[in-house]
């Protein structure tokens, strides 16, 4: 008998929103869970958000805005996840890049989570949006065709 497997597109579409964990460091999840629910809070909104390479791009602003957090709270867990080392921050130009420790947590394949290569996703707030279309409006003029 034949058998039918599933083409590895089909299978990472399949997948796309699945999240592996390793055991051995939920033990630090709950720990942190324990001793800083804010923060665990947190790193469960970067798991939630992050691409496939572990990484979002996302002002504290606009995690502020989604948690309905003060802006100190969250640069205040930032720091608690980062300095437990359960996210890096890389930075592009201003720009922070979260990305969630892949012992603890990743989305792809686990042979390809050495590679360095990555695309992060981005994650805008409506009042981010807002801000930048009014400045957008007032910095360009209109240009007949």
């Amino acid at each position: 008998m034949e058998q039918v497997t599933e083409s590895s597109t089909e299978s990472d579409k399949k997948n796309r929103d699945f999240v592996m964990l390793y055991r051995r460091e939920k033990a630090a999840m709950l720990d942190l869970g324990k001793q800083d629910p804010t923060a665990s809070v947190l790193l469960n909104f970067l798991i939630l958000h992050m691409d496939t390479d572990n990484c979002l791009i996302v002002s504290g602003e606009t995690i502020a805005e989604y948690l309905e957090w003060s802006l100190r709270t969250v640069r205040s867990k930032i720091k608690v996840l980062y300095d437990m080392k359960l996210i890096d921050i890389l930075k592009s130009g201003n720009t922070n890049i979260y990305c969630v420790n892949a012992n603890i947590a990743w989305t792809t394949y686990a042979n390809k989570r050495q590679y360095a290569k990555f695309q992060a996703r981005v994650m805008i707030s409506k009042t981010e949006q807002e801000a930048n279309q009014r400045i957008r409006k007032t910095r360009m003029k209109h240009i007949e065709l």
